[in-house]
């Protein structure tokens, strides 16, 4: 019989009910805890206590600590052998071990924060099904198995021993007085003297539950019913024990029970298929409860906007077991720029405080939805109604590995600035210049390296990614109270069920046990993951820089129907990428090497290249990954198969691994209307020479005179003739000069052409159509700690009325920075702007500078005006 398979069969049977009466638990003070009050689940299985009095309780998908500090729930994620508890044992040396269904033991060492389970595959344990533990004062562990009998691990000595013993099956240990191991089993109960194994003959064949050990005293709890241990012989007792007194007093059956314990304060634990059932006298322990949490999607809108179709569904599965309330925030739209999400964030919490009457609100940002978070968090919108901020799979330094799909976006979709909004030059320029982390509020960045996944070969080449987000970006936030961590998991995936062996922050539910239920449940602001070390080992993860080197991107329609056939030139190479970009339909790509060797996806991978096939938040792509990829011509062929009407745009290029390498920039990143900026571009070869056979264009993207309409594009010859600020002539720098004539963002293609290699390479500038200006700072007046103080008069002309954006940032001299960013709708003239600073600019020490950005706020940002202060020149 399986581990406590009777138990479940028992559970689902209409006869195993509890009932407690109202006089029964108004007389007898019974507290029913289950998984929704921090538990790990309400099966329980076993339960142990520390010294210094915390519980520690079993259950069959994981183990929960419950203690003054808050209840901790540790699964297989956290490193168990299996999330299974059978039994829990507690060490003298303060470990704690855990018997696991098929894991083998577990050991706990809370000092080191780590956790080491022995099983077949590392240890001369004899079974992995593991059914009860014991442990002696020597730290000596007596191991109970499903089937291999009765075994004993001596720390000491790093070695196991096998006993012979009458039976396979364990079902209970326990160590008498004289630490002599009494054993449990479907036909008795077996006595070890040191030598020889006894049976007790009182007990005889009867099936044995379980031995509970507390106040000195050994109860036996068989099929045919209890037993209490005396001078060595166990003898029924009278009906009138603690443990029948327990059950008595919760209306619980003996029969119902699968663990039991009594603790220092006199407290009944009565473990279920149901919870724990808890008889104690008016102090029985209070769960903390969980603020509510807020979530805020990704990039793209899913389903109807509401949290059952959103990618944080299986979230949803997951917190409502677990009793952690979650709300999702509605109208968050890529259409809308970070300010203006930022405000339906505000109205969002606020309708959650209102519905829960809570203080604070946990949020959890996925994706873009972290950029969203922080511009909420990190403005003057702030409401101080955020306990913490937990970001998941963010690129705080904008998208870096996908910028050529990325711009694609941006293309195509000119309605939305968040595209813009994700680059890695607007993260520059306007994110991280005018925003710092709230220092009120704990933030914990999530990013997974997913190259740690078996099966996602494809990604070894790549930087430190969770194969969407780089970890360098995402890890680009830096505080004293910004926590960073790395794990494994994948970007999310639509998000559809990966496949088991895969994990992602989503789905399945590893991201949520082993980071995100205990953060939540608890609200001592503890870091995510904090309960064992971080894994992986995070050292130099993330320190991989991603400069892209790429074939140019070739966007073309494609029918209902249709297959069209791409040309990429390849060069000499290390590996090749070739990425077929789709969003809105679906496509088969298949590849043609030069020398005629055809790859389709059905056939790989193959040892020499792999496949992916995946549809993200962003994009919807097809990948090869080809080792030393032949130069020459390759033929990408694309059949569109999603039998949709109309046509839909389908990209494709290659990113190479080569030593050709194109650098593209404008001089300027922003500049006023009608100013001349200069674009160059410059292809370098491993020793850093620039190429000079090459020709080069400049395509860029003129925003419209209305904001959201569709871009047109102006095509720029690149000349390598020493007349536009290039160096000298033919020194492999190519430029020419552009003059902006509106404002907006202006992403620019840079493609450079040779004998036998083709790049491409983009980037953005901003130019700004002026409209208003800082002109200067007056004096602020004294500051006295702990109380607000007033930036007054930052002077501004303006010439435009509209809205805009103010960002006043303090500068310290250990590089530390803190900010926030202000709104005002102003009409031309002379404004003196007055914008209240609270004592927490002045929180890291004394400053080094006030900075002042104002902002056009029309579309995505743009910078307008700088105006710095050094403290040197203008003390308050």
């Amino acid at each position: 019989m399986f581990v406590r398979l009777l138990h479940l069969l028992l559970f689902l049977s209409p006869l195993y009910l509890f009932t407690i009466s109202a006089a029964s638990a108004q007389t007898s003070n019974v507290r029913v805890y289950t998984a929704r009050d921090g538990l790990a689940d309400d099966y329980i299985t076993a339960i142990a206590f520390e010294p210094n009095g915390s519980a520690w309780v079993g259950a069959s998908k994981g183990v929960t600590h419950i203690s003054d500090d808050g209840w901790v729930s540790y699964t297989r994620a956290h490193g168990l052998g299996d999330s299974f508890i059978t039994s829990i044992a507690v060490a003298p040396d303060g470990k704690i071990w855990f018997g696991t269904q098929s894991g083998g033991v577990s050991v706990l060492d809370p000092i080191s924060k780590t956790i080491t389970t022995y099983n077949l595959n590392n240890s001369e344990i004899p079974s992995n099904f593991v059914t009860a533990l014991a442990v002696d004062p020597a730290n000596r562990m007596w191991v109970g198995t499903l089937n291999h009998g009765i075994a004993r691990y001596d720390g000491a000595t790093g070695r196991w021993t096998q006993f012979e013993f009458p039976e396979r099956e364990i079902t209970a240990l326990a160590l008498d007085g004289e630490n002599a191991p009494w054993v449990g089993t479907p036909n008795g109960v077996f006595h070890f003297d040191g030598t020889n194994w006894f049976q007790d003959k009182n007990v005889g064949d009867a099936e044995v539950k379980r031995i509970d050990a507390f106040g000195g005293e050994w109860y036996l709890t068989a099929k045919d019913g209890r037993y209490i241990l005396q001078n060595d012989e166990w003898v029924a007792n009278d009906g009138a024990d603690e443990i029948t007194k327990a059950l008595n007093a919760a209306n619980v059956q003996d029969s119902q029970v699968t663990a039991f314990g009594k603790d220092e304060q006199q407290r009944y634990w009565l473990g279920t298929p149901r919870g724990i059932f808890m008889v104690h006298h008016g102090n029985a322990p209070n769960p903390p409860t969980p603020y509510p949490v807020v979530l805020v999607h990704g990039w793209t809108v899913a389903g109807d906007d509401t949290l059952e179709t959103s990618e944080f569904r299986f979230l949803k599965s997951y917190a409502d077991r677990d009793g952690i309330p979650l709300y999702y925030a509605r109208g968050v739209s890529p259409e809308n720029t970070l300010y203006q999400n930022a405000a339906v964030i505000r109205d969002e919490i606020a309708r959650v405080k209102k519905e829960t009457g809570a203080e604070k609100v946990n949020l959890i940002g996925f994706s873009m939805g972290g950029m969203n978070t922080r511009a909420y968090l990190e403005t003057s919108l702030y409401a101080n109604d955020v306990h913490r901020a937990i970001i998941l799979g963010t690129p705080q330094a904008g998208v870096d590995i996908w910028k050529p799909i990325l711009f694609q976006q941006i293309l195509q979709k000119p309605n939305e600035p968040s595209a813009i909004e994700l680059t890695p030059e607007y993260a520059q320029q306007v994110v991280n210049q005018t925003r710092a982390p709230n220092p009120d509020v704990a933030y914990d960045l999530l990013i997974g390296d997913a190259r740690q996944q078996a099966g996602l070969d494809f990604l070894n080449d790549m930087p430190a990614s969770d194969a969407l987000i780089s970890v360098r970006s995402a890890l680009a936030l830096d505080a004293p109270n910004v926590r960073q961590h790395v794990n494994a998991d994948l970007h999310d995936w639509n998000p559809e069920p990966l496949p088991l062996d895969l994990t992602s922050y989503l789905y399945p539910r590893e991201t949520w046990e082993r980071y995100l239920r205990n953060a939540l449940r608890n609200n001592d602001n503890a870091p995510i993951g904090s309960e064992i070390l971080s894994s992986p080992d995070e050292r130099g993860v993330g320190d991989e820089k991603w400069t892209g080197n790429h074939t140019p991107v070739i966007t073309e329609k494609i029918r209902a129907g249709e297959t069209v056939t791409r040309t990429v030139l390849v060069d000499e190479n290390k590996s090749a990428r070739f990425i077929a970009y789709y969003p809105n339909g679906r496509v088969k790509v298949s590849l043609v090497a030069p020398d005629g060797t055809n790859f389709e996806p059905q056939d790989l991978p193959r040892e020499q290249d792999g496949v992916l096939s995946l549809s993200t938040d962003i994009a919807s792509f097809s990948g090869y990954v080809v080792k030393d990829a032949q130069p020459g011509e390759w033929q990408m062929i694309l059949s569109r198969t999603d039998g949709g009407g109309g046509t839909i745009d389908a990209s494709t290029y290659a990113e190479l691994d080569s030593p050709l390498k194109l650098n593209a920039f404008a001089r300027f990143p922003t500049l006023q209307i009608g100013a001349t900026n200069i674009i160059t571009g410059v292809v370098t070869i491993s020793s850093g020479e620039a190429e000079r056979e090459v020709t080069m264009t400049a395509r860029i993207a003129l925003p419209a005179t209305n904001v959201g309409e569709p871009y047109t594009f102006s095509e720029l010859e690149l000349l390598d003739d020493g007349k536009h600020n290039d160096g000298a002539a033919n020194d492999g720098f190519f430029a020419n000069e552009f003059s902006p004539a509106r404002g907006g963002w202006y992403p620019v293609m840079v493609q450079a052409r040779g004998s036998n290699f083709a790049r491409e390479s983009e980037f953005l500038f901003a130019a700004h159509p002026g409209g208003a200006e800082i002109i200067d700072v007056e004096p602020r007046p004294p500051i006295e700690p702990n109380t607000q103080a007033h930036v007054e008069s930052v002077n501004v002309k303006v010439e435009r009325a509209g809205d805009y954006l103010l960002s006043v940032k303090t500068n310290y001299a250990d590089q530390t920075s803190f900010a926030r960013v202000f709104s005002f709708s102003l009409t031309p003239g002379a404004v003196a702007l007055s914008v209240a600073i609270d004592s927490d600019f002045y929180a890291a020490g004394e400053p080094r500078s006030f900075e002042y950005r104002l902002l056009d706020a029309r579309w995505a940002a743009l910078p307008l005006s700088t105006y710095l202060v050094p403290m040197d020149s203008h003390t308050p």
